[in-house]
């Protein structure tokens, strides 16, 4: 098969009916005797995201509309952008059987695990902006800006496949270090709790990355502006990753298959 990362992505995405389905599939078995089915999603995010607004909300300085808001944009951005990357370290793992038995592209599983966490944010994105509508801070403008941080996220998830994916299967422990270290994360991104100036907290949200990143989508909906300190931020770490992941590609992707 082809070593040309990108090569590979095109010939990848020429399959989309094999990878659309393969997610479809994954779905339905994950709920599958549910009669709610996918709408547990919603309801998950719904119950998870509620008990975080009252409690958190109660102890903030912030009026609820605008916490509201911040909690749950920084809550979806980040639970899609985390499900990218732990579902990263298992991509080709998971996918052992398919990877010996048939020769496919490898962003084949990558395109699937994508769009399965694409299918399942459709669902919390509903109820997050059902909820903002009605209790929350926002613009509507901003809401249809804030939708192209999705395909960004996107573009940046790709390589990070393909980096955890290849190097996770050399060292299994990577993928527990990976889950481990995106719990402490959480706590350390500006979700739950606002950057105040001159204080640690904006000091810890300007060194981390993510922070960024939910600035994306949370920034247009709250603020009606377009972010564009973290489409820069944004655009060198994408930029990077993909240099990376085309190198490591290039390099491994041969020795995958012995090593899975």
């Amino acid at each position: 098969m082809e070593n040309n990362l990108f090569r590979d992505l095109r010939s990848g995405l020429g399959r989309r009916r094999l990878w659309m389905a393969f997610a479809a599939e994954q779905l339905r078995v994950n709920y599958r005797h549910s009669m709610l089915g996918l709408i547990w999603i919603g309801i998950g995010f719904a119950c998870f995201a509620g008990v975080k607004i009252v409690i958190f909300g109660s102890i903030s300085d912030q009026n609820a509309a605008f916490f509201t808001s911040w909690l749950l944009c920084g809550f979806l951005a980040w639970m899609l952008i985390s499900s990218f990357i732990t579902k990263a370290c298992n991509v080709f793992i998971s996918s052992k059987s398919w990877i010996n038995g048939v020769q496919v592209p490898f962003s084949v599983f990558i395109f699937k695990s994508i769009w399965e966490e694409i299918i399942k944010t459709v669902f919390t994105l509903i109820v997050a902006i059902t909820i903002i509508i009605f209790f929350g801070q926002y613009s509507w403008v901003g809401m249809i800006f804030a939708l192209l941080a999705i395909p960004l996220f996107v573009l940046t998830a790709i390589p990070v496949f393909v980096i955890l994916g290849i190097l996770c299967v050399y060292s299994r422990d990577l993928l527990q270090f990976v889950q481990t270290f995106m719990r402490i994360l959480f706590f350390a991104t500006p979700i739950i709790w606002i950057p105040q100036p001159g204080t640690v907290t904006q000091l810890v949200a300007d060194a981390n990355p993510l922070s960024y990143f939910l600035m994306l989508f949370r920034e247009p909906i709250m603020a009606g502006a377009l972010p564009v300190k973290a489409v820069l931020v944004w655009a060198i770490i994408t930029v990077f990753l993909w240099g990376v992941a085309a190198l490591i590609f290039k390099s491994q992707r041969n020795t995958v298959i012995y090593w899975i």
